[in-house]
This record gives C-alpha cells, sequence and structure tokens, in this order.
C-alpha cells in the first residue's frame, strides 16, 4: 500500500475511502455540470432577448429619421485651415 495524503486522512486519522466518497464526488460533478449548463442557457437567452431589443428599437428609432443635417466630410490634412465644402 501506498502512503496516504493528507487529504485522504479523516480528523481521527482514519483513511477516508468507501463509497461514500466516490458517491459525493459523483453528486459533486452533476451538480457542477448541471449549474454550467443552467449558467449558459440563461446567458444564452439574455444574448438573443438583447438581440431582439436592440433590433427594435433600432427600427423605432427611424421613424424619427429626418436626414436634414450636415453633410458628412472625411477628415483631411489638406482641408486644414481652409473650410471644407458642404
Amino acid at each position: 500500500m501506498g502512503a496516504l495524503s493528507p487529504k485522504d486522512v479523516g480528523p481521527d486519522g482514519t483513511a477516508v475511502t468507501g463509497p461514500a466518497t466516490y458517491i459525493f464526488c459523483w453528486i459533486a460533478v452533476i451538480m457542477w455540470i448541471v449549474i454550467s449548463f443552467m449558467v449558459l442557457m440563461v446567458m444564452e437567452n439574455l444574448s438573443s432577448f438583447l438581440h431582439a431589443l436592440r433590433l427594435q428599437w433600432v427600427e423605432f428609432q427611424g421613424k424619427f429619421y429626418s436626414g436634414d443635417g450636415i453633410k458628412f466630410v472625411a477628415f483631411d490634412f489638406k482641408t486644414i485651415g481652409t473650410e471644407a465644402e458642404l
């Protein structure tokens, strides 16, 4: 038999082994998988909801766009010091 590590020894100095240890490990792994899956599903659903909400907002704001502002002129070093044509 090999030596026991400190994590394999209980508070009374006896070895902690047996079916209870394996059952606990399986329960912990299953809980980890379920919780991870739930977090991923919540994040994915939130993402799709926010995307749909954003699209609704963009479509709604388009109703108020009139397009009567100032024409866009790209920045150019040649136009520094002169007034760009509008």
